[in-house]
């Protein structure tokens, strides 16, 4: 597997994505006016207020309203509880220190349940190091601040869903109808440039998020079906141009005459199945393993926050919890090992971190205070698809000012640069002595580790017992995880091209598996499939050591039409990422 290159202009490389203006207005509003209400009306709590309605606006990634409700209300509940737990904690400093390390393992594990769960894992963190600077100085604070942080997140929540709604997919969405439209008509080289366009965009939509989206995945699949429709000898089916309607609308009703594999797909897409996902505790559990990148890196953040609340507390710093924040954005969401995704990190940051310093210098009145929170939560927000140097160098300062909105005071300016720095550097110090070399391996190697896991569990499933079936479907999903984390830190450092290929490849591969659970469920049914799941093993194994996949095509058994056709995918995908590759 051949190591990435990074170039320093990168850092800045933004993505062909427009900024999300509307996203960001309401992200300033959310934030700014609790505020400006609850001084107005002597609320001490406002802050609180403001500061949930900042973070749960983060956690707002478009689409229909009630994925984006269901996301927002991650970042509410984790927030509410880690302002609880910082008020209660950060009466004593050995309690600050524990909370601290037990709020970064429990955000940490939390990522198992998507990406929801991962900006909501950041910003519980934030709000936690922000509250225990600030220790309830009554039991009463113990319920109002926790109460405030509800407020400002259903706010928050309510703005989003009553206002236009955001749909950050439709470039994506456009660009997958076009190719449909011309495959209807048969014009096979607009299709193929408009599939193209498609993965493109759907990459770059990619680098803006913590991890994909159930929405990115689909569109990527239906591109999929587009490319294999151009490349087939055989005619186009019959619908194809309401299938393209149906996904450009986002209307299932506009499906007519279309194939049964093709209605599915669109209407698995514009029904957002995945918000009827229920958490479990399982997903969680399978991550309590050495193996997982997930548990390694929950432990590393534990480890280097509580060490800077230590620090800062055993010290007397003031302003102590700049360090803090440092050190978890630097960390956040993970260790890079890349050259650009440092400088992204830590550019950002202490960039930030210097700009808060120096705008906490001249500005000299409250409502001054106030329009510089207000036009950090809208860039903040807007520029976070565009790149993530951006997106640090306006959260940092942003989420500072917020929790100094009274404080116009010029004299801690040194201090404070210096604490910001200091906690880049702790961060650094944390990634090259906790566990480095788990961190080093190429987005490629853990993607194989994830196929040769995939084949493993194909082959258990003809052949094994339940019990060796659920440890085989148990190490698939860890190795798919952590070739996700891998592929999240590599994004932007790799060509689009072969960000797309990567995407598809696990894409697939998930696809695969969910087809797989659901015909392992049946003992008879493992075995009538054991032709198909021998030759899918047999597949994976030659995706995953970099050979031509074996060329024979997959048995035909009722049934099992998701099975062959995410198998197909895959190795497209893996032709794909052949032809990308230097």
């Amino acid at each position: 597997m051949r190591p990435y290159r990074s170039d320093l202009f990168r850092v800045m490389q933004v993505t062909g994505v427009r900024p999300a203006y509307a996203a960001g207005l309401r992200a300033a509003v959310a934030t700014v006016v609790p505020i400006v209400v609850g001084a107005s009306l002597g609320w001490s709590e406002a802050l609180w207020m403001g500061l949930s309605g900042f973070n749960t606006s983060l956690g707002d990634k478009g689409g229909p309203w009630r994925v984006r409700a269901r996301a927002m209300l991650f970042s509410l509940v984790f927030g509410a509880v880690a302002v609880f737990l910082g008020a209660l904690a950060g009466r004593k400093q050995w309690s600050a220190v524990v909370g601290m390390a037990l709020v970064a393992i429990l955000a940490g594990l939390a990522r198992s349940w998507g990406p929801a769960a991962v900006g909501a894992g950041i910003v519980s963190m934030a709000t936690y190091i922000v509250s225990i600077a600030y220790p309830a100085p009554h039991a009463m604070d113990l319920l109002l601040r926790p109460a405030a942080v509800v407020a400002g997140g259903i706010f928050a929540i309510l703005l989003a869903v009553l206002s236009a709604p955001n749909r950050p997919y439709r470039p994506a969405r456009a660009a997958v109808a076009r190719a449909f439209r011309a495959l209807a008509v048969g014009d096979r080289d607009a299709a193929q440039q408009a599939i193209l366009e498609a993965r493109m965009t759907l990459a770059a939509l990619r680098r803006g998020q913590n991890a994909e989206s159930v929405r990115g995945e689909r569109l990527l699949v239906l591109a999929d079906h587009a490319d294999r429709i151009r490349s087939s000898d055989a005619p186009p089916p019959p619908g194809l141009e309401s299938v393209a309607n149906a996904i450009e609308n986002e209307r299932v009703d506009e499906l007519v005459d279309a194939d049964q594999e093709l209605r599915d797909a669109v209407r698995e897409l514009n029904e957002g199945r995945e918000i009827a996902a229920p958490l479990d505790l399982r997903d969680v559990a399978r991550n309590l393993t050495w193996s997982s990148v997930i548990l390694r890196h929950a432990l590393r953040v534990a480890l280097a926050s509580a060490a800077a609340v230590a620090i800062t507390a055993g010290m007397h710093i003031e302003r102590g919890y700049w360090l803090t924040l440092s050190v978890i954005i630097v960390l956040q969401p993970y260790t890079s090992s890349t050259f650009q995704k440092g400088l992204q990190r830590v550019g950002g940051t202490v960039g930030g971190g210097l700009i808060a310093a120096l705008l906490l210098a001249l500005v000299h009145s409250h409502a001054q205070m106030i329009a510089l929170i207000f036009i950090g939560a809208a860039c903040t927000v807007a520029l976070l698809p565009l790149n993530y140097t951006l997106y640090s160098l306006f959260l940092t300062p942003t989420f500072i000012l917020l929790a100094e909105v009274n404080a116009t005071d010029w004299h801690l300016v040194w201090l404070r640069v210096g604490n910001t720095f200091a906690g880049a550097a702790l961060a650094y110090l944390a990634a090259w002595l906790l566990w480095p070399a788990s961190e080093r391996g190429l987005v490629r190697d853990e993607l194989a580790e994830a196929l040769r896991a995939l084949a493993e569990y194909a082959r258990c499933v003809g052949e094994c017992d339940d019990a060796l079936v659920g440890g085989a479907r148990r190490a698939f999903h860890v190795a798919l995880e952590n070739a996700e984390a891998s592929l999240q830190r590599l994004l932007g450092d790799a060509p689009p091209a072969e960000t797309e290929g990567l995407m598809s490849l696990l894409t697939q591969a998930r696809r695969f598996a969910l087809a797989l659970s659901a015909l392992a469920s049946s003992a008879p049914e493992r075995f009538r499939i054991r032709p198909l799941t021998a030759h899918a093993g047999t597949v994976l194994y030659a995706i995953a050591a970099g050979t031509p996949p074996a060329a024979a095509p997959p048995p035909t058994i009722r049934g099992t039409e998701r099975l062959r056709d995410a198998l197909d995918g895959m190795q497209r995908a893996a032709e794909r990422l052949e032809v990308a590759s230097p």
